[in-house]
């Protein structure tokens, strides 16, 4: 097992430890270019998760009616990650209850430059 870099292990000590979770399965072993791609790997699965409780968080806030923390959300969830369509399809939806129509069809059609034969955003265009 290779030792983890100072820098590195703090970052992995700043996340909470689970039994069983992704950390305790996470074994780091070779060299440090090693060490950096499973660390890399490890940070991109957590931005993913990250964003897709944005994105849910987004869709309870847009059953509130509570739209512009919703649009918040949404474009959080674009911000994380940019190929997860669902962040575009909440956001299109919450600038369509408010009255945003351009900018939601904006947002739908961003949304189908990264899947191109989504039906949520394709129907978010024919409302």
């Amino acid at each position: 097992m290779t030792k983890l870099s100072a820098g590195a292990l703090a970052l992995l000590q700043s996340f909470p430890q689970q039994p069983g979770g992704m950390l305790a399965k996470l074994h780091l072993v070779g060299s440090q270019r090693r060490q950096s791609s499973l660390l890399a790997g490890f940070l991109l699965t957590t931005e993913r998760l990250v964003a897709q409780i944005y994105s849910n968080r987004a869709a309870c806030y847009t059953k509130l009616g509570a739209m512009p923390e919703g649009l918040k959300d949404a474009e959080k969830t674009i911000e994380l990650a940019p190929d997860f369509v669902r962040g575009y399809e909440r956001k299109g939806t919450v600038q369509f209850f408010m009255k945003k129509y351009e900018d939601a069809i904006e947002t739908f059609q961003a949304g189908l430059k990264v899947e191109p034969n989504n039906q949520e955003l394709l129907d978010g265009l024919r409302r």
